[in-house]
């Protein structure tokens, strides 16, 4: 304001421009989007007109904004749009900014105003294009540099990110964050050691440390170093007390070697958002493993699921993890109708249910019916996750089983179901060939060796269980 006070009085129209632009200016910074785009636009209308018979005071005046005068109208426009983008008119926003860019197409300033905006219209390509114009226009600016190496690293160019970031620092540029971008882009090339090197000069170079610490997790965890990646995830947890995703992956990480301290990490979770879907199913599938491992009672872990339950009453993966608890303490049957409520109409059902639920019809009646679901159910979970290993917890469960006199015919049943869900499963076929020796169904032995022979015609173990079979018949 003291500025156009003290300038001479140049042309009416220009004044007017002048005035606008501060105006615009001013209310911009005081928040009053609206007005500040009614001014931007008319100072761009009258400047357009007024720039020829401005004359020196007006080219004076406005220079002490850091406007070239040759870039007046633009950057005019340029301001306009982005007090209507902040209104959210976006269409009207657009085309002030292409105006803008009509009227200076080389000006870096605007240039990059658009990369933003390709940015945040999810336009990376643009973006992109954008800013190496905008590096063009100014070759020697070092934060142009940076940021077009950083749109490369979001697109992959590693190599293109690696020779922007170099050249950005060559240019002078002294913001940690190039190194850390280097380091981060040297790192995604395989180049650990010199990623840590241009780690260890943006810590030098004053790197908040929440950042070194990021970078030093990312590079521990690129190294296969568990326990340095653990150490340092703790770092931004305790940095980052109310960051629930980082309190989430320490938990996930603690979950496998520190039961306990996973626990008490998603509680901390829980205290900030006592609904958390992922905390509350992970706070349960915890004490459930709990309780297997004979660490906690069932008490406590029924007590766990019914706060969950009470929390999220419709979430289907509390009620398999139901079905998993019911199924761990014996009530098979109520754990069978548990899994199959969770199951039952789930756009994407989880693989753990479909396994639980296989166990659960193996514990079940031997009936045709009852082999015919446990046949179906241990399909459709071989299907969902590793086959091998599926496969491998279902013949040890019929094994154990097996075990038990009074189970031996389901133990039976399930093998024969196995053997149908997964007939390419040579080990399935010993299993179920063994267990027939051992009840000394030779007929039935002698069936199921011919029909693995059918399907194994040159595997020698099916062969000598039809010879033993053929040899207890002939007695």
């Amino acid at each position: 304001a003291q500025l156009l006070e003290n300038a001479p009085a140049p042309a009416e129209a220009a004044e007017t421009a002048r005035r606008g632009l501060a105006l615009a200016l001013v209310e911009l910074a005081s928040g009053n989007d609206e007005h500040a785009a009614e001014y931007a636009l008319a100072a761009s209308e009258k400047l357009s007109d007024a720039h020829a018979q401005a004359g020196g005071s007006t080219i004076a005046v406005l220079s002490r904004f850091a406007v070239p005068a040759s870039g007046l109208p633009a950057r005019a426009l340029a301001l306009a749009a982005r007090a209507k983008k902040l209104l959210g008119k976006t269409d009207e926003a657009a085309k002030l900014r292409a105006r803008a860019l009509t009227l200076a197409p080389r000006a870096p300033d605007l240039l990059l105003e658009e990369t933003e905006h390709a940015l945040l219209s999810g336009d990376l390509a643009a973006a992109t294009r954008a800013c190496e114009q905008a590096v063009a226009a100014a070759p020697e600016a070092p934060d142009l540099e940076a940021r077009l190496g950083s749109l490369y690293l979001v697109g992959g160019k590693l190599e293109e990110a690696q020779a922007c970031f170099e050249k950005a620092l060559r240019l002078g540029a002294v913001d940690p964050l190039v190194f850390r971008d280097l380091a981060r882009t040297l790192l995604a090339r395989g180049k650990r050691t010199e990623a840590q090197e241009a780690l260890e000069r943006a810590r030098d170079r004053g790197l908040d440390l929440v950042l070194h610490a990021e970078m030093r997790r990312e590079l521990a965890r690129s190294l296969g170093k568990k326990e340095e990646e653990r150490a340092w995830l703790e770092r931004l947890v305790a940095a980052r007390p109310v960051d629930l995703e980082l309190r989430r992956s320490l938990a996930d990480m603690l979950a496998a070697t520190n039961p306990a301290a996973a626990a008490e990490q998603y509680e901390a979770i829980l205290r900030v958002d006592p609904v958390d879907a992922e905390a509350l199913r992970a706070s349960v599938r915890l004490a459930i493993e709990g309780l297997r491992a004979g660490t906690a009672f069932p008490g406590v872990v029924q007590a766990r699921l019914k706060v969950a339950r009470a929390r999220l009453p419709e979430d289907r993966d509390l009620r398999a993890l139901s079905g998993r608890l019911l199924l761990l303490i014996g009530n098979t049957e109520e754990a069978l109708a548990e899994l199959e409520g969770a199951l039952d109409g789930a756009k994407v059902r989880s693989p753990d249910a479909l396994f639980d639920r296989a166990i659960a019809r193996m514990r079940l009646s031997s009936t045709t019916q009852g082999a015919r679901e446990m046949m179906r159910a241990m399909t459709e979970a071989i299907a969902a996750a590793d086959g091998k290993t599926v496969i491998a917890a279902f013949l040890k469960e019929a094994q154990g089983l097996a075990l038990d006199s009074k189970q031996r015919a389901l133990s039976r049943v399930a093998l024969e179901a196995l053997v149908q869900a997964a007939p390419r499963s040579h080990e399935a076929r010993i299993a179920c060939l063994t267990h027939l020796a051992e009840l000394k169904d030779w007929k039935a032995l002698k069936n199921a060796a011919e029909q693995a022979l059918r399907d194994f015609p040159e595997d020698r173990v099916f062969f000598d269980f039809q010879a033993r079979a053929e040899k207890e018949i002939a007695k």
